[in-house]
């Protein structure tokens, strides 16, 4: 078979395609796109896990902001809180740091020997239910 301009076209390979469309796609192609999206699969599961470890972090700082304004709440009244939205009522806390990443609340716990200082501020990851403290 010859075209206009004198070059030859191989039988068989006028034979993969009708109409102008293709029948099917080559293993080369399926290949192809299977590697790209396991390579973006790849870059998914990585992305996950770097926000999960932000979300601790970010569990972590919260909780630490939460114990100073504890603090500065038991050096101002002389007693410990009731309750965390006692802090927000006072004006120390604002409402959004109340809850975790996983918009939980968190907990706090004043040291049983009495010591002016020590309370632990907490929360529980829901993903593998390791407590997540403050700086001590």
């Amino acid at each position: 078979m010859r075209l206009r301009d004198d070059s030859i076209i191989q039988p068989g390979l006028l034979s993969r395609f009708r109409g102008g469309k293709r029948r099917a796609f080559t293993l080369i192609e399926v290949l192809v796109v299977v590697a790209i999206i396991v390579m973006l699969a790849g870059m998914a599961v990585g992305v996950m896990s770097y926000l999960e470890r932000a979300k601790v972090d970010t569990a972590k700082m919260t909780a630490s902001t939460i114990k100073k304004a504890l603090l500065d709440y038991k050096i101002r009244n002389g007693e410990w809180p009731g309750s965390l939205n006692e802090l927000v009522n006072d004006g120390t806390l604002r409402p959004e740091n109340l809850s975790d990443p996983w918009k939980q609340q968190y907990q706090f716990q004043p040291d049983a020997t009495g010591l002016d200082d020590r309370v632990q501020v907490y929360t529980t990851n829901p993903k593998d239910g390791t407590q997540i403290m403050g700086p001590n």
